[in-house]
């Protein structure tokens, strides 16, 4: 395959059914037609996806942009452009694969990154990572018709933004995942990120520094555990302005954190539950240090709308003049059955039925 040095526009080689994309190494290139499979090497590699599709190769693991051999490699995707593969059954789909020994600057998304797998256990990764990433900036859709949006395996990402207008969905789990040895800096949110089922957010690896959800209209939604953090994981910091959501009908948990610690939670914002639901759950030997909250934390029918379980620990609640921390109809809106230190109180906790606080 011809190796691309200077400044160009894409040129294409016939593959069976379909063009295969020239290989990238070290320039700066503009793809603005159809092919498959971008293989990038050298140092400094620019990348521009313009009214294109990326699709990958059946015979691995169709994957469309493999960074793995590149260094500080920029990728940009605008327009209606996608990545992806929607054929020969029961391969993985990535979208975006930057693996162990590759780094990318910053991957910046106007238009459409999504992939598909035939399978309903299996993953279909827009963008997979084992390396280092510097920035993902998402103002378009970031979509993966099964699970994993963007997994971090056992490398760096240093910041995920996602725009007012940006969309992060998983039609099963994890539209962002943590996995392994990864380590994710920020995750900002000023739109939707959301699963069709559980773990919206998942971290069971090593840390994330800090989840924001930075205005009133940013929304972390799924079905449960929307915010998961488990298996000795680390998460410095929530920030909550916006909505974190469980949705789902029985027993929908928003913030989880089990065999794990979350340092700090400050919610000014909404974080609720369904049916049967916790807005926050400190299960095996969880561990969260701070809540603050001056916005409103509910659960419907909750068994504990914040609830420690018997080996969980909490250190301070505070809950200011302006915040809420209200349940209905079963056992308290602050239930502990493991350690809370401290709980101070200026503004409601109230529970429907039952008990504001139930220390058992």
């Amino acid at each position: 395959m011809k190796k691309l040095l200077g400044i160009v526009i894409l040129g294409l080689l016939w593959s069976g059914n379909a063009y295969a994309c020239d290989d990238v190494d070290g320039a700066t290139v503009t793809y603005t037609s159809d092919c498959r499979q971008i293989v990038v090497t050298g140092d400094g590699s620019n990348i521009t996806i313009d009214g294109a599709t990326i699709k990958g190769h059946s015979s691995d693991n169709e994957d469309g942009i493999i960074t793995t051999a590149g260094t500080n490699t920029t990728i940009t995707i605008n327009s209606d452009a996608a990545i992806g593969h929607d054929t020969a059954a029961g391969l993985d789909r990535v979208g975006i694969k930057n693996g162990a020994g590759g780094s990318i600057t910053t991957i910046t998304n106007n238009g459409r990154i999504e992939t598909r797998q035939s399978t309903n256990n299996g993953y279909g990764y827009p963008i997979t990572n084992s390396g280092t990433i510097g920035d993902i900036v998402n103002d378009g859709y970031i979509h993966s018709n099964s699970r994993g949006s963007i997994y971090n395996w056992s490398g760096t990402v240093s910041k995920i933004e996602n725009t007012a207008d940006g969309d992060i969905w998983a039609k099963r789990q994890y539209a962002i995942g943590n996995g392994g040895t990864g380590t994710i800096g920020t995750i900002t949110n000023a739109g939707m990120i959301r699963a069709s089922q559980e773990q919206t957010i998942k971290n069971s690896g090593d840390t994330i520094t800090l989840i924001e959800n930075t205005t009133s209209g940013a929304t972390i939604q799924g079905e449960d555990e929307t915010i998961y953090n488990e298996d000795g994981s680390i998460i410095t910091t929530i920030k909550n302005a916006g909505t974190i959501k469980a949705w789902g009908s029985d027993n929908a948990v928003a913030i989880n954190t089990t065999g794990a610690t979350i340092d700090t939670i400050e919610n000014t914002g909404t974080i609720e539950a369904n049916n049967d639901g916790r807005g926050i759950s400190i299960l095996g030997t969880g561990v969260i240090n701070t809540i603050t909250n001056s916005g409103t934390i509910s659960g419907l029918n909750a068994d504990g709308v914040i609830y420690t379980g018997s080996n969980g620990t909490v250190g301070t609640i505070t809950n200011t003049s302006s915040g809420t921390i209200e349940g209905s109809d079963n056992d308290g809106a602050i239930k502990n059955v493991g350690t809370i230190t401290t709980i101070n109180n200026e503004g409601e906790i109230t529970d429907d039925t039952d008990n504001g606080i139930l220390n058992k």
